[in-house]
């Protein structure tokens, strides 16, 4: 299938390739960043919170209510999630202390 792929790739006429949408690209590894960043530092909530509010952001749609609401229902989630349901060890919640 591999070999069928690049031979039909390299005899048609191919689309032209659009830009690279940088900010969406950008905001989307920075919000992954933050995410490993805060876990271990801020706690699952907080590093959930900063996850979708960054992740958010590279959307055109982008409207800070929502974002929040989101970001709070999906923090409270993935702690009953992971922490109760599943009891793996992350902590909801941490000071940096």
């Amino acid at each position: 299938i591999g070999l069928a792929t690049a031979l039909r790739a390299l005899f048609t006429r191919a689309l032209p390739v659009g830009s690279i949408a940088l900010k969406p690209l950008l905001l989307l590894s920075l919000a992954v960043l933050a995410f490993a960043f805060i876990v271990e530092r801020g706690g699952l909530a907080i590093a959930v919170v900063a996850l979708v509010l960054i992740a958010s952001a590279a959307s055109h749609s982008f409207r800070l209510p929502q974002a929040l609401a989101l970001a709070v229902a999906l923090a409270a989630f993935s702690a009953l999630l992971f922490a109760y349901a599943l009891g793996l060890p992350f902590p909801i919640l941490r000071f940096w202390g």
